[in-house]
């Protein structure tokens, strides 16, 4: 795995402005597909938060940290 301060300073050439309320919302829809009706999940993320980067990473991110929470519950 690459050291954070080597990674560019410049974004990659297919970053884009994303809302990061919407990124979370999908991120959570995915996430919590067959998981357990005993875990409560409550979103608080802000729409009209923009982010500059692959919204696709950053959900799959989000996923597997839902995912990883929801399983050490």
């Amino acid at each position: 795995m690459r050291d954070i301060r080597s990674m560019p300073a410049q974004p990659r050439a297919d970053s884009k402005e994303f809302d990061v309320g919407v990124a979370v919302s999908e991120a959570l829809t995915i996430a919590l597909m067959n998981v357990s009706s005993t875990i409560q999940v409550t979103n608080t993320a802000c729409s009209g938060l923009i982010a500059i980067g692959v919204s696709i990473q950053i959900q799959q991110i989000l996923i597997n940290l839902i995912r990883n929470a929801c399983e050490a519950v």
